[in-house]
C-alpha cells in the first residue's frame, strides 16, 4: 500500500507542469494587474469567476510575473487586465471599448473580444507565456 501511495504521488510530479506568466507594458503604478486562467471557450475570456487559476499582483514597475504550479498538460488560454482604479472590474466606455489597459495569451489582434482558439495554448511541460498590455 505504501508502494502504490508513493508511485502515485511520485507520477502526479512527472506529469505536472509550471507556468509562468509576465505581463509587459504596465505604464502606471497604481492598481493591480489581475489575471486569470481558462480551459474551456466557455468562461473565457471574461468569467474570473470560474477561471481555473487566477491572480492578483501589484502593478509595479513595467512589468510583473507570476508562476502557476503543478498544473495538469493540457490547453489554457489567459486574460489579464491592469486595474487602474482597483473596482476588480474592466472598466469600459458607452461602447464596451475597454478604459484600461489589458491582454490576452498569444496577444492576438484585437477587433472586438477574442476567442479561446485564438489565444489557446498548451502545456506539456514547463512554460512562460508572455502577455502584453494593450490599450485603446
Amino acid at each position: 500500500m505504501k508502494l502504490f501511495i508513493l508511485l502515485s504521488l511520485i507520477s502526479f510530479n512527472i506529469f505536472a507542469a509550471d507556468l509562468t506568466v509576465e505581463v509587459r507594458g504596465i505604464t502606471n503604478q497604481k492598481g493591480f494587474v489581475r489575471l486569470a486562467m481558462y480551459d474551456n471557450a466557455t468562461d473565457f475570456p471574461g468569467n474570473f469567476v470560474n477561471a481555473i487559476e487566477s491572480e492578483n499582483m501589484l502593478a509595479s514597475g513595467s512589468s510583473v510575473k507570476t508562476t502557476f504550479k503543478n498544473l495538469k498538460p493540457g490547453t489554457y488560454a489567459i486574460s489579464v487586465f491592469h486595474d487602474v482604479n482597483n473596482d476588480e472590474n474592466l472598466n469600459t466606455n458607452m461602447l464596451g471599448i475597454p478604459k484600461e489597459p489589458f491582454g490576452f495569451s498569444n496577444n492576438p489582434r484585437i477587433l472586438g473580444p477574442p476567442k479561446f482558439r485564438k489565444c489557446k495554448f498548451t502545456i506539456s511541460g514547463d512554460k512562460t507565456v508572455v502577455i502584453r498590455l494593450k490599450r485603446f
